[in-house]
């Protein structure tokens, strides 16, 4: 199948060990949508304007990999899109987007490593910084919240992280932590990158 990547699986060395079977196919674009940022990256319906993404290959195993790191179907959903590449060219694709829409502001080290994705793919970075801009409004963060389940795995949420400016989205801190522990900016992972930029995405410093 087809997966259409807009966030921070259009980093490749992230990718690669989130999903090992993936095979990276084109640079394409999204029509009549636009990037958001809901703490995390979003897309929504906005007649006139264009969302630049990637489209991978993914597997059975894959999927199921990608399902448990986005949340689906609680934090995110799937749904099927066409895209379009450089050369014209039509793809039928899925893609996740959240459930509950939102505006607010990603955290540094995630904006980060959707731009090493958006450099991997070669991608211009305008609509990514403008999503950023734009999500700089002012929200209220509560101490105290009723949701009781993580939007991303599904467990009892005695200590969560507000995600949205409505107080929607609700991730426990093991999903937190383990997002932060996937960012990795050491010499390594450069090397990585650099590799993945002459093509060569089964560059063997990447552990599936």
């Amino acid at each position: 199948m087809l997966y259409f990547a807009y966030g921070s699986n259009l980093n490749m060395v992230q990718m690669k060990k989130r999903c090992p079977d993936s095979v990276p196919i084109t640079k394409v674009r999204l029509k009549n949508y636009k990037l958001v940022f809901n703490r995390v990256a979003d897309i929504i319906k906005s007649e006139g304007d264009e969302v630049e993404g990637a489209i991978y290959e993914v597997s059975p195993r894959d999927i199921r990999n990608l399902d448990a790191y986005e949340g689906y179907p609680r934090l995110y959903t799937k749904v099927e899109v066409i895209v379009e590449a450089d050369n014209g060219k039509s793809y039928e694709v899925f893609v996740y987007v959240m459930v509950k829409k939102g505006l607010a502001e990603p955290q540094e080290y995630y904006y980060n490593t959707i731009s090493q994705g958006f450099k991997d793919w070669d991608i211009s970075k305008v609509t990514l910084e403008k999503a950023k801009n734009q999500s700089k409004i002012d929200y209220k963060v509560d101490s105290f919240f009723t949701q009781k389940y993580c939007d991303r795995c599904g467990g009892s949420l005695k200590k969560g992280r507000i995600m949205s400016m409505y107080n929607e989205n609700c991730i426990c801190l093991s999903c937190k932590d383990k997002e932060r522990q996937e960012v990795d900016y050491s010499d390594a992972v450069e090397a990585e990158h650099l590799e993945i930029r002459k093509g060569n995405y089964n560059y063997k410093g990447i552990k599936g």
